[in-house]
């Protein structure tokens, strides 16, 4: 009973994500761009990869003398079994996570901070998805 609820929740996220317009497929293993709201998927592996929004975004702004270079940090929901909740950080110690299997890493965050505010629905993460 407990397997066919995940693979029905599978199926019925897959099919989700099947139907938005702003869903892209990806390649393992190869640099992919994600904006806030927008879902990637790789359906060889039934995968995909939700940017909900940039939690925050301490980064030292351009033109700036700071001490202390900043973080930016990215909530992720990745799907492969079940949906996991997932946030990952510009920094070496939390740019990256194992889920399932597969490796996760937040390459960048674009754009870069400046004098004045991010919009939601400006932010672009560059991630790669690789199998472990």
């Amino acid at each position: 009973m407990k397997s066919e609820s995940i693979i029905l929740l599978l199926i019925l996220s897959l099919t989700f994500i099947g139907c938005q317009s702003d869903h892209k497929s990806i390649i393992l293993n190869q640099q992919f761009t994600l904006k806030v709201g927008e879902t990637v998927s790789n359906f060889n592996e039934r995968i995909s990869l939700s940017m909900n929004k940039v939690k925050d975004d301490s980064r030292c702004p351009i033109n700036a003398f700071c001490i202390w270079g900043g973080d930016a940090a990215v909530e992720l929901v990745f799907i492969s079994n079940t949906p996991s909740p997932l946030d990952l950080h510009l920094n070496p110690n939390q740019r990256d996570s194992v889920i399932n299997h597969y490796r996760i890493i937040l390459v960048s965050l674009d754009p870069y901070p400046g004098s004045t505010a991010i919009d939601q629905s400006e932010y672009i993460a560059t991630l790669i998805i690789s199998k472990e």
